[in-house]
């Protein structure tokens, strides 16, 4: 009996590492109003309170998002 061979999934297209900055900076200016640049840079100071309610979804979201933007994000 022979196997069949299963189909390949479809995948979206992968963003650019510029797509992905652009989609993080968004995200932040949308949810926090505050720079996809500025959110690394209190997350990186500790000054980020993830007990506040109103930004404990947006925190995690754009934490999920970090390792993918830390190296496209621009020059500071």
């Amino acid at each position: 009996m022979a196997t069949q061979r299963q189909p390949e999934p479809q995948y979206g297209p992968e963003l650019t590492p510029e797509e992905q900055w652009q989609e993080f900076d968004d995200y932040a200016r949308w949810r926090l109003h505050i720079s996809g640049a500025e959110f690394i840079r209190r997350y990186d100071a500790g000054e980020i309170d993830v007990d506040d309610l109103d930004f404990h979804i947006p925190f995690i979201h754009l934490e999920m998002m970090l390792p993918y933007v830390r190296d496209a994000a621009p020059q500071r």
